[in-house]
């Protein structure tokens, strides 16, 4: 009789921490995916322009947040990013921007990627994209 309640209380103090584990992990996942949302849409707005407009003050600060739950492939490719857009307008190469810009995207979403992973299932593989694949589009209107 005492076995069968100190396996119980072992079961309920593990299933108990398990999924204390699982908020957390979905917490951090929703954070990251915020986090992650804003830098895209922001980066779109640097495109031609200098880092000096708020847009690019603005991606700069999302940015810095990143520090506190990205992993290091993440803020690596970041700063290779800003470092192409704040070079000089004579040394900026645009294949370039947009080649860091890529390899900065495609790292956000391995990251993804990996936190959606769980125990259990995995929802999807390792990505294949390199940064080629992201294409920045602009559609523009005759009005």
């Amino acid at each position: 009789m005492e076995t069968t309640w100190i396996i119980g209380i072992i079961g309920g103090i593990a299933t108990w921490l398990y999924n204390e584990v699982q908020k957390r992990r979905i917490k951090l996942l929703f954070e990251k995916e915020k986090r992650y949302e804003n830098l895209i849409r922001l980066l779109r707005n640097l495109g031609e322009v200098a880092l000096n407009s708020d847009k690019g003050n603005e991606f700069i600060v999302e940015f810095q947040l990143c520090w506190m739950y990205c992993p290091d492939e993440i803020i690596k490719k970041g700063n290779l990013f800003l470092d192409s857009m704040n070079s000089t307008i004579v040394e900026r190469n645009q294949q370039n921007i947009n080649k860091l810009k890529g390899e900065f995207i495609v790292e956000l979403r391995k990251d993804l990627i990996k936190m959606n992973k769980s125990i259990f299932y995995s929802f999807q593989k390792d990505t294949k994209l390199q940064y080629s694949d992201f294409r920045d589009v602009r559609y523009i209107t005759n009005s």
